[in-house]
């Protein structure tokens, strides 16, 4: 099975509920991470980055840990079935209520609200272990 790099970030917005930056998933009805695939030339780093701006319109944004690696198997869009290495980061933007027009829909959810609400449980699982870290 094809291997897949993949970069994407939890976004963090600080107020007293924590809450967090995802994706609003109606094909598969769920929560899930901005990510996608790292391009050639392009470090982890700057997938990550411009993988969340393209996603949720984000901006100003900053990196500010390494969270982990999600792996998992996943289906890309034509239909073929992958193993995906996921490179997440814990990634802050100076304007976190300005979005500009966005490819996807997106949503700020608590977090324990937003870990029953994933569509993958893997990526459920995730959250729930490095939540100490956000």
């Amino acid at each position: 099975m094809k291997k897949i790099i993949s970069a994407g970030g939890i976004i963090v917005r600080d107020n007293p509920n924590k809450q967090i930056l995802l994706m609003i998933f109606t094909h598969i009805k769920g929560l899930g991470f901005p990510k996608g695939h790292v391009k050639t030339g392009e470090s982890l780093e700057q997938a990550a980055m411009r993988e969340v701006t393209e996603e949720t319109g984000l901006v100003d944004l900053k990196i500010i840990k390494k969270l982990g690696i999600i792996n998992r198997a996943a289906t890309e869009k034509d239909g073929t079935p992958v193993l995906k290495d996921i490179h997440m980061y814990l990634i802050t933007s100076e304007k976190p209520n300005f979005h500009q027009e966005a490819d996807e829909l997106y949503d700020w959810f608590d977090i324990d609200d937003a870990v029953k609400q994933m569509a993958i449980p893997e990526d459920a699982e995730f959250i729930k272990n490095i939540i100490d870290n956000i």
